[in-house]
């Protein structure tokens, strides 16, 4: 009984290193058409508000910052972009886990639809991650948005902006 008790508290020591060292990063994928507003904090960082469903009867809005990046100019052309971009589209809006222990802040990281025709008739859910494209990458391109360096803080954070970094590069 005790050697049990023992290993169920290692495994779940285990399980929260492997949480925090951030091999598990990412949470739900949630399927989103549209978006209500678009703010800005005061660390300059993107705020996107959206309606949610919960159990498909009630409709409760959600904020989400969007991790990793911050405005660089004016939240004008986020706007802009995001009303071309995200207004009545579908995109994928994947939770990432906060940065602190007891931080309660939800943040994200939204996917587009990339794919090639053979994929065009599967549901922006089911698509392979080759298939969407992150709209961090599209918003660096456009130079509206800079990284923020401070938001990479695992080590498979920092691989990942080490590779944003050289693509933003070339």
């Amino acid at each position: 009984m005790f050697r049990d008790i023992i290993q169920i508290l290692l495994m779940l020591v285990m399980i929260f290193i492997l949480k925090k060292s951030g091999f598990t990063i990412y949470g739900m994928k949630r399927k989103i058409k549209g978006y209500i507003k678009v703010t800005e904090n005061e660390n300059r960082k993107i705020l996107i508000t959206i309606r949610k469903k919960i159990f498909g009867i009630f409709d409760r809005e959600k904020t989400y910052e969007l991790k990793y990046v911050k405005i660089k100019n004016s939240i004008k052309e986020i706007e802009s972009y995001f009303d071309i971009v995200l207004k009545n589209q579908e995109y994928i809006l994947r939770e990432v886990e906060a940065d602190g222990l007891f931080d309660f802040r939800k943040k994200a990281v939204i996917y587009l639809r990339d794919s090639i025709p053979a994929f065009e008739r599967l549901s922006i859910r089911f698509l392979p991650e080759t298939e969407l494209k992150n709209l961090i990458r599209e918003m660096l391109e456009l130079d509206i948005i800079e990284l923020e360096e401070s938001d990479f803080r695992t080590f498979a954070e920092k691989l990942n902006y080490n590779r944003l970094f050289r693509k933003q590069d070339k």
